[in-house]
């Protein structure tokens, strides 16, 4: 079943982690195919000769989540703190 991250229920998540998660979202498809390229290019896929999919594909995830989170806290994040806030018309 797939459902949008701010939607999901996780035991034990709380609401921040539900916020860095659904902003963290766009970054994974933003640095995914770069990412894949380049440990291809790097012969990640190589490493064990019966996995190859396997391994680049867990090589690939990681970097990817990795890159997008550092991504947000180190970018995103502090540019929204300066963003003025504006109210909700009521």
């Amino acid at each position: 079943m797939l459902c949008a991250w701010s939607r999901c229920s996780f035991a034990g998540a709380s609401t921040a982690d539900a916020v860095a998660a659904t902003a963290t979202q766009p970054r994974l498809f933003l640095y995914n195919l770069a990412v894949a390229g380049e440990l291809q290019d790097r012969g990640v896929d190589e490493w064990v000769p019966d996995g190859r999919f396997l391994w680049l594909g867990l090589a690939t995830l990681v970097v990817t989540v990795t890159l997008a989170a550092v991504s947000y806290y180190l970018v995103e994040r502090p540019l929204l703190r300066r963003k003025p806030y504006r109210r909700p018309a009521s």
